[in-house]
């Protein structure tokens, strides 16, 4: 299903959260120090790439094009994950083959600074635009599960015995339940839709 925006939806909007290691397999974060206008009650916070949609254009293409325009780093659609449906639009999630250092982010825009990679450790440290500081730590750590599911699941679930629902309970507590057992279960090789949905 190709979502393009038309009509009552113009004010759509993509926001996607952008994932890669450094060359020591430390996860960085895609973001940008807003810039503080009068009227714009989030300038001087954080965000990651984010912004309306063109009309006739989809969801998808939207998101890959407005990180693009506003960070230099290209995007394609086979890494985008999508994580929700909101009122205004939809949140991916993105994860990077390679390192930080080849995704080399340009100057940042009119309404966003420079745009940088952010080890995930420092996400607590910044003042964010919205709700994205809770949701890029949310992602970081179903990133951060997705990376070493196979080693650890193989020694709790067959060394220590212990149930999903003791793993959550003991190490992940602090993520929700649905999306702890997404990232057990994720097959990076589904098919997906032009929304980014998967399909099988």
């Amino acid at each position: 299903v190709n979502e393009a925006v038309t009509g009552e939806d113009v004010e759509k909007s993509a926001v996607t959260y952008v994932y890669c290691n450094d060359k020591k397999g430390k996860l960085h974060i895609l973001c940008a120090k807003r810039i503080k206008f009068p009227d714009d009650e989030m300038g001087g916070k954080w965000n990651p790439p984010m912004g309306h949609l063109h009309k006739g254009e989809s969801m998808i293409d939207g998101a890959i094009r407005e990180c693009f325009e506003e960070s230099g780093v290209k995007l394609e659609k086979k890494y985008l994950k999508l994580i929700s449906k909101e009122d205004y639009g939809n949140v991916y999630k993105v994860m990077l083959p390679g390192t930080i250092e080849d995704y080399p982010p340009k100057k940042g825009d009119e309404e966003n600074g420079k745009f940088k990679w952010l080890p995930i450790e420092e996400i607590d440290n910044l003042d964010w635009a919205w709700t994205c500081g809770k949701i890029a730590k949310k992602l970081a750590k179903s990133e951060t599960l997705n990376e070493d599911r196979e080693e650890r699941m193989s020694l709790l679930l067959l060394e220590a015995k212990m149930s999903l629902d003791d793993i959550y309970e003991k190490y992940y507590s602090d993520i929700d339940k649905e999306t702890f057992l997404a990232a057990v279960n994720a097959d990076p090789t589904s098919k997906r839709n032009d929304d980014g949905e998967v399909i099988g």
